[in-house]
């Protein structure tokens, strides 16, 4: 059994034309609503 527990996954849709979610992992600490707005880095540049 390991000490170190799961990361918490959220369901990503970046503000650009791709029609699909992308997987982020939540920070520890760091709350977050579903249908909250935010940012995320997303290749090269940061959306949201």
């Amino acid at each position: 059994m390991s000490d170190q527990s799961s990361p918490v996954i959220a369901k990503v849709i970046v503000d650009i034309s791709l029609d699909k979610e992308f997987d982020y992992a939540i920070p520890e600490g760091m709350a977050v609503l579903i249908g909250s707005r935010g940012s995320v880095p997303f290749g090269h540049r940061t959306t949201g």
